[in-house]
């Protein structure tokens, strides 16, 4: 335990080697990992949202930074949040969910600044109900349910030909 009083940093070391710093923002840098047995919890008598964790990267080169869930098998999900190029070195964010399949993480989601998302794979709904508002989500059958005392047509049709006998139709009626 050491404080070097110039600087305002007071350092704890372990074998010569600086294992936390604190600054006189009482911010706390750690050379290695953080294992916390029990949550990391915040009070704070205030309505406004509370920062509990912030992670941070200091090199401008980086693509980010990304919060690792694992266990004695290896990782199992992370959530990886990077800086978007576009072009004018500003910091536009996206946020990328990513799971893993025998402990190799992938992509499955990504939210980008604008607010575009893209699924790895398809995007699947429970069923709709008639009150949702056109920006929801639907399902096919929902859309199918919607089509009543008409037939729906679920195969290829060409203008040129008539369903009975796909003969072309000569002239512009039918």
């Amino acid at each position: 335990l050491s404080e070097i009083s110039a600087t305002t940093k007071l350092l704890l070391s372990t074998s010569g080697t600086t294992a936390l710093t604190l600054d006189a923002s009482q911010d706390a840098t750690f050379a290695g990992n953080v294992t916390a047995i029990s949550a990391l919890l915040q009070s704070a008598n205030t309505s406004s949202v509370v920062d509990i964790l912030n992670l941070y990267n200091p090199s401008q080169a980086s693509s980010g930074v990304r919060q690792k869930f694992s266990n004695g098998y290896g990782d199992l999900a992370a959530i990886k949040v990077s800086q978007r190029d576009n072009g004018s070195l500003a910091d536009d964010g996206q946020i990328e969910f990513q799971v893993a399949s025998n402990s190799s993480l992938g992509t499955k989601l990504t939210i980008l600044n604008t607010g575009a998302a893209t699924f790895a794979g398809k995007a699947t709904s429970l069923a709709t109900a008639a009150s949702d508002g056109s920006t929801t989500l639907t399902t096919k059958s929902y859309v199918d349910g919607l089509v009543t005392g008409v037939p729906v047509y679920k195969g290829t049709w060409a203008a040129g030909t008539t369903g009975v006998t796909s003969a072309a139709i000569s002239g512009t009626t039918i």
